[in-house]
């Protein structure tokens, strides 16, 4: 009988060590960083695709003055001549 209560002290020993090999308190700390490591991945994945709008958005508006240029370029360097024929005008178009 003896045995058998040291034998079953012993296997509840284990068992509260086994339940106890996370505390409460790390498991809430582990909880609060996990969490908030969630956060950092959701907005870096945020950024990530505000970044790309903003790339686009910024090419539209280099394209679209690309085009404003060409056509002032393109009136101011065409010339005129004498039978009503146009021309570019090397000097002015460089």
């Amino acid at each position: 009988m003896r045995t058998d209560a040291r034998t079953e002290a012993r296997l509840e020993e284990r068992r509260r060590s086994h339940s106890r090999l996370i505390s409460p308190l790390t498991r809430r700390i582990l909880t609060v960083n996990m969490i908030a490591l969630g956060i950092l991945v959701g907005g870096l994945l945020y950024l990530g695709q505000y970044e790309d709008g903003l790339v686009e958005a910024e090419l539209d508006a280099l394209k679209t003055q690309g085009e404003i240029f060409a056509g002032a370029i393109g009136q101011g360097a065409v010339g005129t001549g004498a039978d009503g024929s146009q021309a570019l005008l090397p000097e002015v178009s460089r």
